[in-house]
């Protein structure tokens, strides 16, 4: 898997995350009336079932502290506008926080990432054994 490839399935991630209906039931009532009541914050689907997403999840929870941050705060921290528009990160406000440049929070996010992915597939093949 390509670096974009990975970075893209981080963002495929990150709106599996969000997603307030994890195949649970409708919040809204069964009448008629509560089906013609739109909730605050509908426009947010479904989680599909992909068992990819599902154990990047369990990598990224059970990841290091300062990694599970690092993921979390690049693709948790921006709201994604549309499937090939991302949010707005502030990079430089965090890599100043960390103390290091913006050049080597996108290497160290790129490493995290890599790490996380090879967690994920390890995984995978001990459950495939």
């Amino acid at each position: 898997m390509t670096d974009n490839d990975l970075h893209m399935l981080f963002y495929d991630w990150a709106q599996w995350v969000r997603s307030k209906r994890l195949y649970a039931p409708s919040p809204n009532p069964q009448s008629i009336i509560g089906s013609l009541v739109r909730l605050p914050g509908g426009n947010e689907r479904n989680a599909r079932l992909d068992t990819t997403l599902a154990a990047l999840h369990m990598a990224v929870s059970g990841a290091d502290e300062s990694h599970k941050a690092l993921v979390c705060c690049y693709y948790l921290g921006g709201q994604r506008v549309s499937k090939y528009r991302r949010g707005r990160v502030p990079v430089k406000t965090i890599a100043h926080a960390m103390g290091v440049s913006r050049k080597t929070f996108y290497a160290r996010l790129l490493e995290v990432r890599r790490a996380i992915w090879v967690r994920v597939r390890t995984d995978e093949l001990a459950v495939a054994e």
